[in-house]
């Protein structure tokens, strides 16, 4: 079976179904359980296996298709401002709804903002100190 061009249009209809409150509140959830699940797999994961890269993407790319079919329904699961972005100017989104969207998308991430500066900055202070005790040991030998 084809995929037409009014079932498409049925598919994008059937998300406005639900109220805009209920839509917004689907993409700030759904962003935050993507970050949360970003988060989690790069802390974890690099903790258990250290850094490796195919599995911070696959795991990435499996929690971005769990929240979409869980959330596709209510608001269409666009989970990204770029995303909703190209919505938008393709005609495919409100543009209330998709600035809507990107607010809610922005708020869901800003919870684990700080948990990944933090990660980041204890990254960069372990990475100074072993340079400083290296150079330190290079001097005495």
């Amino acid at each position: 079976m084809t995929d037409t061009g009014s079932q498409r249009a049925s598919d994008a209809a059937s998300c406005t179904k639900e109220p805009l409150a209920v839509r917004v509140g689907a993409e700030l959830a759904g962003s935050f359980i993507v970050f949360f699940a970003i988060y989690s797999f790069t802390t974890f994961g690099t903790a258990l296996f250290g850094i490796n890269m195919a599995f911070i993407a696959l795991a990435t790319g499996i929690a971005y298709a769990a929240v979409t079919l869980v959330f596709s329904k209510v608001s269409g699961g666009q989970l990204n401002p770029a995303i909703t972005l190209a919505a938008i100017l393709t005609g495919k989104t409100k543009v209330l709804d998709g600035i809507l969207y990107i607010i809610a998308q922005v708020l869901g991430g800003i919870p684990h903002r700080e948990d990944l500066a933090d990660r980041c900055r204890q990254r960069l202070r372990q990475r100074l100190r072993l340079r400083i005790h290296a150079e330190q040991r290079e001097r005495l030998l």
